[in-house]
């Protein structure tokens, strides 16, 4: 199946193959965030800002 680590039996390969296909193709290129909120402000923060924030506010909710 299209080079995907998955076994399925002869029977569900027709159920799975189109489904997995579909993941494959959405996923061949790389996803970009863009402003596309209509906010006033906002920022979008990388890995770096995040766990500056964590070190500051270790209790801080909401945070991934």
């Amino acid at each position: 199946m299209g080079g995907v680590c998955i076994e399925t039996s002869k029977d569900q390969e027709s159920i799975y193959l189109p489904v997995i296909d579909d993941y494959i193709a959405k996923n061949k290129r790389k996803l970009v965030l863009e402003r596309k909120l209509d906010l006033p402000q906002y920022a979008l923060m990388g890995t770096l800002e995040i766990s500056t924030i964590r070190r500051r506010s270790p209790g801080a909710s909401g945070l991934p």
